[in-house]
Parts: C-alpha cells; structure tokens; sequence
C-alpha cells in the first residue's frame, strides 16, 4: 500500500510536471510568433518606404529633364 501512494504521487507530480511544459512551449511558440511577426511587418514597411522614395526619384528626374524642353519652346 506505502509503494502504491509512492507511484501515485509520483504521477501526480509527474502529470503536473507535464501540464507545465504544455504550458510553456504554448507561451514561447506564442512569443515566437509574435516577434517574427512584428519584423515582417518592419521589413513590409521599409520595403513599402523605399518603393515610394524609388517612385519620387523617378518622377522628380522625368520633370527636371522636361524643363529644359519648356524653356526651349519658348524661344521657338
């Protein structure tokens, strides 16, 4: 009986033990998520950022290279 509430207890520790671990491999695959996450969206937003400067560039280059046709209609 003494050997049976030893394996008992040790069960009951050994189940706790168990749900703890569930526990924490939840909360670190949930932290990982999180972060990975979090840089995609960092990477998505310098990307986004630089697509806009890269259009900007090209639209400011087209206007400064049509100025100079502009003033030379004039004198035509």
């Amino acid at each position: 009986s003494a050997q049976l509430s030893k394996v008992g207890a040790m069960t009951g520790r050994l189940t706790f033990k168990e749900d703890q671990i569930a526990v924490s491999q939840v909360n670190v695959e949930s932290s990982y998520n999180r972060i990975m996450n979090a840089d995609m969206a960092k990477e998505q937003l310098e990307a986004t950022k630089y697509s806009i400067l890269q259009q900007t560039a090209t639209t400011m280059l087209a206007q400064a290279n049509m100025a100079p046709q502009g003033i030379l209609s004039l004198f035509r």
